[in-house]
């Protein structure tokens, strides 16, 4: 016989799903980068709802008679200033240069927090692909970075074959920048970004979500990391 959860028990399933997600942010900022598949599935148990199963905040929403498509969340997508020539990344996150090339680095709280519905925030374009040139980029939604990470490239699951989409966000041909370093030998090299516009992004998609929760629910958190 199956058990139903009390809103009490979502709550706590909840703060374990914030502490997961803290943990991992922690990990990725000490540079341990392939934590972006296990954001990625928290991310996916908090948000995506199918046929067969709800996410945990339609769940906790449902309970509280609120429609998760309201759900208040915040966007780090800065419209770019009248006559912006080059944008230094895509708005999750900005690109920095080092001694060892590009690197592409979340905004986290440098970012605006611009309020929106969960379905507008959910399905807004944050992530460019102009591998078919820059007058034809193709554009990633949040929701397609994160299913794709997780259901095709790792986090819960590896396909035999990985949708061209997700796959090609990260590449140099993607990401549309190529850094070159002189090895002091008259040599250049064209090492990849150190951080990729992929793993930046989800990074930056994990502040996003922490930020909107501890607005939901402060008592949840038990330290301020986002």
């Amino acid at each position: 016989m199956a058990v139903i959860l009390t809103k009490n028990d979502l709550i706590d399933k909840l703060k374990i799903q914030i502490s997961r997600l803290q943990l991992h942010a922690k990990a990725f900022d000490d540079k341990k980068l392939f934590v972006t598949y296990d954001m990625a599935t928290v991310i996916r148990v908090l948000f995506h709802d199918t046929n067969m199963s709800h996410s945990l905040i339609k769940q906790i929403c449902d309970m509280e008679g609120k429609d998760k498509s309201n759900f208040e969340m915040f966007s780090s997508i800065k419209p770019p200033e009248p006559n912006t020539l080059i944008l230094l990344g895509d708005g999750l996150y900005s690109m920095c240069f080092s001694p060892k090339g590009i690197e592409c680095c979340p905004v986290l709280n440098a970012s605006p927090h611009i309020k929106m519905d969960f379905d507008i925030w959910w399905n807004e374009k944050v992530v460019k692909n102009v591998s078919n040139g820059y007058e034809n980029p193709s554009w990633m939604t949040r929701k397609e970075l994160i299913l794709g990470h997780v259901n095709q490239e790792g986090g819960a699951h590896v396909d035999g074959e990985v949708d061209d989409n997700i796959a090609k966000i990260g590449t140099e041909e993607a990401f549309g920048w190529i850094s070159y370093i002189d090895d002091g030998k008259g040599n250049m090299t064209s090492p990849p970004a150190a951080v990729d516009q992929k793993q930046a992004s989800i990074r930056q998609i994990c502040y996003e979500t922490l930020y909107a929760l501890h607005k939901h629910f402060p008592e949840c958190f038990e330290e301020m990391y986002f």
